[in-house]
Order: C-alpha cells, then structure tokens, then sequence
C-alpha cells in the first residue's frame, strides 16, 4: 500500500489500476499486477485518499481520482 501512496504522490489527477501499474513498473522492476494493487486502491478509497469517479463494467476498468 505504502509504494501506491508513493506512487499516487508523483501521478495526479485521473487513473486507472492498469495506468497505476504501468507508473509503478516505470519506477521499481517488479512483478505487479492491476489485481495486486485492488485491495491497497480499495483501502486507499475507505480512508478518504482517493474516490472512485466511474465504476467499470465489462472492459471498461473503473476509473479513480487523487484527492
């Protein structure tokens, strides 16, 4: 959860889990995967950190906001 928070610090605004992976494998060489990361996102939204601003469906990947 603490590499997300750190992540979510540099990168702004909309995301999605994919985009976030996609920024955390830029960062650290590591195996990471959109269902890796659902739990910390999901604990991250609880605490107020982040808001879900389109719920996903099919393909279509839910979509978060940093606050």
């Amino acid at each position: 959860m603490e590499l997300v928070r750190q992540t979510l610090q540099h990168n702004r605004g909309f995301f999605t889990a994919r985009m976030l992976v996609e920024f955390i494998k830029k960062t650290k060489p590591i195996s990471l995967t959109e269902r890796g990361i659902s739990h910390p996102l999901w604990n991250l939204r609880k605490l107020g950190e982040i808001r879900l601003v389109e719920k996903g469906k099919g393909r279509k990947p839910h979509m978060y906001l940093k606050l």
